[in-house]
């Protein structure tokens, strides 16, 4: 029989390397924004498809008729969401002003309607009128696992 002696120092450089190494990837701005880019690209892709994320069924109401889109949705409110870095993650938010729409009226004189807001006020009541947008796909999750999966692998290997 073979008796193997372990020095529990070896453990402790191991698990502080393994940690580090876990952090490096937590932390990691690329990784980030990689799945920030894909959480904000999947949100416009569904909401212009007329599909609430958080629970998958089709938005209410006439914004997405064939003859009628919804600017509200499918244009300034969707263009304006940005992400920041936040402790291990990401946030998804809407940011800046919402501009009254223009457009020609009778007689080809431009018309104003409706008021400047901001946008994440503007958010807040669509959701309430049950156009909940802002949400992440169970598949989304997946694809930001196998990213994280990837960049652990690639950690590891740079420091061989």
């Amino acid at each position: 029989m073979f008796k193997v002696k372990i020095d529990s120092k070896q453990f402790d450089r191991i698990e502080e390397s393994l940690l580090s190494k876990f952090n490096k990837v937590a932390n990691s701005e690329d990784l980030k924004s990689a799945a920030a880019d894909l959480v904000i690209s999947d949100i416009k892709f569904q909401t212009r498809r007329g599909v609430s994320i958080p629970d998958g069924r089709s938005l209410p109401g006439q914004a997405f008729s064939a003859k009628r889109s919804n600017l509200t949705l499918s244009g300034q409110l969707i263009e304006s969401l940005k992400s920041r870095f936040i402790t291990r993650g990401v946030e998804v938010f809407p940011d800046g002003d919402h501009e009254p729409y223009r457009y020609k009226g009778k007689r080809g004189k431009i018309v104003t309607s409706g008021e400047k807001i901001k946008n994440s006020k503007l958010a807040e009541h669509l959701k309430k009128k049950g156009f909940d947008f802002i949400g992440v796909r169970d598949s989304i999750k997946e694809r930001i696992k196998i990213l994280v999966q990837q960049q652990i692998r690639r950690e590891f290997k740079s420091s061989k």
